[in-house]
């Protein structure tokens, strides 16, 4: 456990509450874990380890994730508890199992608690890896799930893409095809994607090698096009683990968050790391910025990089936009 000043700064607590999925992404951080059939974190746990970081350490919110968090036997109750604790949350998904009639109808009226006329702050984020396409049933289905939320209007906050081997080429065609059903099932919601290359430090070797693209060129090339479809149809796009100073025209529509997010401390509960053992991740460690980065006009929407792209990948340096 690294040292921190529990009572300074911001933390965000990470609940793995499950290492099972209803998926198998080559790309996953958690894949060795689902591997070896890791348990699910009981909802007594999950509520004594919340208790135990609120007490000791200075929360700004929660995320829930897994795994595939919404297929944990408790998902409803898990909501609900954190919902009661009013602090901001939010639930990473994949869509899958939004899909499902019985599942939604369960989760419609959990995600549109209004206590005493206070909306509670809970937002979703999910997931899509490709376009559908009836052969790769997965992605089909992900973005059946996606209709569905938007279509409800469930509390939705971003749509999120993990840079692979598989889509890198038609990242602008997945910016396209997102916009498009935004549109169609809720045309005045604010289209928001963010596209990230992979968190490898958390990766199995045999995933990296299956699934990352290490092609820098084509890489900056592919996100840019992506970048400039967003550009012509006023999509927010956010970049992750990528800076914004290795493409030539960066998003017109942007957020804060990433000096948000760069500057919080991950507070990570598992199965196997919990309490006064919780894993701590130093954002500002873990995604590389350069002490000049602070001089660049775009500093507050960039996240930096992971060291391992420049060191072991060749990614360039950071060269960031003059003020």
């Amino acid at each position: 456990m690294i040292m921190v000043d529990k009572k300074k700064g911001s933390f965000s607590a990470l609940f793995k509450i499950i290492s099972r999925c209803n998926d198998f992404c080559n790309f996953c951080i958690e894949r060795k874990n689902i591997d070896k059939g890791r348990d699910d974190l009981s909802s007594e746990e999950i509520k004594s380890n919340f208790e135990y970081l609120k007490n000791n350490f200075r929360l700004n919110d929660v995320v829930i994730s897994g795994g595939e968090p919404t297929i944990h036997p408790n998902f409803i109750e898990i909501i609900n508890y954190f919902y009661d604790q009013n602090i901001e949350f939010r639930v990473i998904t994949n869509f899958l199992e939004w899909r499902n009639e019985s599942f939604l109808k369960k989760m419609i009226p959990v995600f549109k608690r209004n206590n005493g006329g206070r909306i509670k702050r809970c937002k979703i984020i999910g997931s899509i890896k490709e376009l559908p396409d009836t052969n790769k049933d997965s992605s089909f289905k992900r973005i059946e799930g996606l209709k569905k939320i938007l279509r409800h209007r469930l509390p939705l906050s971003q749509t999120g893409i993990v840079i692979t081997k598989d889509n890198v080429n038609y990242l602008e065609d997945l910016v396209a095809y997102l916009a498009s059903i935004y549109k169609k099932y809720n045309p005045d919601w604010s289209v928001s994607i963010g596209i990230r290359m992979m968190y490898i430090a958390d990766m199995l070797p045999s995933s990296i090698k299956i699934s990352l693209p290490t092609d820098f060129e084509n890489i900056k090339r592919n996100v840019q096009k992506a970048i400039d479809m967003a550009n012509s149809l006023g999509v927010n796009l956010d970049l992750w683990n990528f800076p914004l100073c290795y493409i030539e025209n960066p998003p017109k529509l942007m957020n804060k968050m990433c000096v948000t997010k760069q500057k919080m401390m991950v507070l990570k509960v598992d199965k196997d790391f919990q309490m006064e053992n919780v894993r701590i991740r130093d954002n500002q460690e873990y995604f590389k910025k350069e002490k000049y980065c602070s001089n660049c006009r775009y500093d507050v929407y960039c996240s930096g990089i992971h060291p391992s792209y420049i060191k072991k990948y060749h990614f360039p340096k950071l060269t960031p936009f003059t003020r």
